[in-house]
C-alpha cells in the first residue's frame, strides 16, 4: 500500500491506538485519567487538586496474573524440534539468542492488556532477531501489507510545536518475494502524516543509521510478521483486552471507594454540636473546658458526624463488583484480594480451573505464533524447517505426588504402561538414568526376597 499525504493513519486506526493508551494508563495504575469520577464527588472538594481517588490496581493484577499462568515453570518449558538433531540445535539457538522463554511472561502480559502483541522477525549477519514491536506501532492494511509507524519528536526543534516525525516501514509481497519500503514524514499532532522528511536525517534520530530505505528479502514469500492474538480475533483482527469487559466496573468500585473515602475524610475533621453557653461571646469559639454543665432542656455536645445508612451497603456494592470482576476475567478472587489460596492442591486446581481453562487458550495462540516465528527465523537463515516443532510449558499449578504415584502404579498394575516408561515420567530420568534406577530397584527386590534369587529351593 502506498502511504497517501492526510490518508495515514485512518481514522479507525488512530481510535485504536488511543484505546490502546487507555489500557497501558490502566495497567500503570493512571486510572483516573481513564475512567474519572463522577461530578458529585468532585463538588466535595473546593480545590481539584485536594482530590482523593483511589486506584485500585486491578487491571495490572489481572495481566500479570496471566502472565505467570501462561509462562508456568520457565526452567520446564520445552521449544525444540523432534526427529532431528542438526534442525534443533538451530531452534535452539534462536530460542536461546531471542530468550523467548524468558520473555513468555512478558508477551502473555502484554497478551492480556492489549488483547495482541505483534512480533517482527529480522536478521542481523547470521543471527535471527525475533523482536516485539509496540502494539501502537502495528498497522494493518487491508490489502494484506504491514505498516510500522514510529512517531518521534524534532530534537532540534525550538519551543512548542505542533508537528510530529515519523518512521514508516512498509511490508508488502512483490512478485512473492517481501519487500520493505522505508519512508520518513512530517504528521500534525495526531501522528497523520502531512508532508515528506529527509530519511538520513530521521534513521538518525531514531538511532537505526543502518536501514535501508528499501530492501528485500528474497528468501521469504510470506510477512515476517506474527500477530499473537488474546484468544478469537474481533471484526478487524485484534484480540479482546482483559480490561475490555470490566471497565465499567473498574469505574464504578474506584468511583465508590473514592466517595466513602470522601466522606471519612470529612467526618475525621467532624464540628461539635454545642449548646449557647458553651461559646465565648467575645470570639465565637469553643470554650476551653475539661468539662461542660448540661442544664435542663440544653443538649449533651457531641460531634455531628455522617450516619448514612448506605456507607454499610456501599461496602456490600463494592464486594459484589469485585466478584462480578473476578468472575469476568476468571481471575479468582483470593487473587484480585491477595488472599489466602486454599493449601490442598486438588482446591487450589477447582478454584483456579475457569482461570486454567483461558490460560490453556492463551498458550496455545502463544504457541502457534512461536512455531511461526522459529519457522519463518529459519527460513531467513536459509535452512527451512522440515521437521515438527514441539512447544511444552511447565505447570500452572504445584502437582500432588501422591496423586501422579497411584496413577502411574494403576498404569503399571493395569498394564496399561512399563516401570521404565513411569519413571520416566514421574522422575524425568534420562535412559541412563532409568536403567540405573531399574538395576537398583531389583537388587533391593532381591534382598528383599522379592524376584530373582540365587537360593534355590
Amino acid at each position: 500500500m502506498k502511504i497517501e499525504v492526510g490518508k495515514f493513519p485512518q481514522a479507525t486506526a488512530l481510535e485504536r491506538v488511543t484505546v490502546l493508551s487507555k489500557y497501558e494508563k490502566l495497567y500503570d495504575n493512571e486510572q483516573f485519567a481513564v475512567l474519572g469520577v463522577h461530578k458529585i464527588i468532585k463538588e466535595q472538594y473546593n480545590d481539584p487538586l485536594d482530590l482523593v481517588y483511589l486506584a485500585h490496581a486491578i487491571p495490572s493484577r489481572v495481566s500479570e496474573f496471566y502472565g505467570d499462568f501462561v509462562q508456568g515453570d520457565g526452567e520446564k518449558m520445552i521449544i525444540e524440534v523432534k526427529d532431528d538433531d542438526n534442525e534443533n540445535d538451530i531452534v535452539k539457538e534462536i530460542v536461546e539468542t531471542n530468550k523467548i522463554k524468558a520473555k513468555i511472561y512478558d508477551r502473555a502480559t502484554d497478551q492480556s492488556e492489549f488483547g495482541f502483541f505483534v512480533w517482527l522477525v529480522r536478521t542481523e549477519g547470521k543471527k535471527a532477531i525475533i523482536e516485539h514491536i509496540p502494539q501502537d506501532q502495528y498497522f494493518p492494511q487491508k490489502d494484506g501489507s504491514v505498516i510500522f509507524a514510529t512517531l518521534i519528536k524534532d530534537p532540534n526543534a525550538q519551543g512548542a510545536v505542533d508537528y510530529l516525525l515519523c518512521l514508516t516501514q512498509n511490508y508488502e509481497i512483490i512478485n512473492g518475494k517481501v519487500h520493505i519500503l522505508r519512508e520518513a514524514w512530517k504528521t500534525d499532532k495526531q501522528g497523520v502524516v502531512q508532508s515528506p522528511f529527509d530519511f538520513q536525517t530521521i534513521i538518525q534520530y531514531t538511532g537505526q543509521p543502518e536501514l535501508l530505505q528499501e530492501e528485500t528479502i528474497a528468501e521469504l514469500d510470506e510477512l515476517p510478521i506474527i500477530k499473537v492474538t488474546n484468544g478469537r480475533e474481533g471484526k478487524e483482527g485484534f484480540g479482546k483486552s482483559d480490561y475490555a469487559d470490566i471497565m465499567p466496573q473498574l469505574s464504578e468500585l474506584n468511583e465508590k471507594a473514592t466517595h466513602v473515602s470522601t466522606v471519612i475524610l470529612k467526618n475525621l475533621n467532624a464540628k461539635m454540636a454545642l449548646n449557647p453557653s458553651s461559646i465565648e461571646a467575645e470570639t465565637g469559639k469553643q470554650k476551653s473546658e475539661e468539662a461542660f454543665i448540661v442544664e435542663e432542656g440544653e443538649i449533651t455536645p457531641k460531634y455531628i458526624v455522617n450516619e448514612n445508612p448506605l456507607l454499610d451497603a456501599t461496602e456490600n456494592h463494592i464486594m459484589r463488583t469485585l466478584k462480578t470482576i473476578s468472575w469476568v476475567t476468571a481471575v479468582p478472587m483470593d487473587v484480585i484480594l491477595k488472599g489466602n489460596m486454599p493449601e490442598k492442591v486438588e482446591a487450589m486446581k477447582m478454584n483456579l480451573y475457569n482461570a486454567e481453562r483461558r490460560t490453556n487458550t492463551k498458550r496455545g495462540k502463544i504457541t502457534e505464533g512461536i512455531k511461526d516465528a522459529l519457522k519463518i527465523a529459519c527460513k531467513m537463515l536459509g535452512t527451512p524447517l522440515k521437521g515438527e516443532i514441539k512447544v511444552k510449558y511447565g505447570d500452572v499449578l504445584p502437582t500432588s505426588q501422591i496423586e501422579i504415584v497411584q496413577a502411574e502404579s494403576e498404569k503399571v498394575t493395569a498394564g496399561l504402561s512399563s516401570k521404565r516408561s513411569a519413571i520416566k515420567r514421574m522422575e524425568g530420568y534420562s535412559e541412563a538414568e532409568v536403567e540405573a534406577e531399574l538395576a537398583m530397584i531389583e537388587e533391593e527386590n532381591k534382598v528383599a526376597g522379592v524376584g530373582d534369587s540365587d537360593i534355590k529351593l
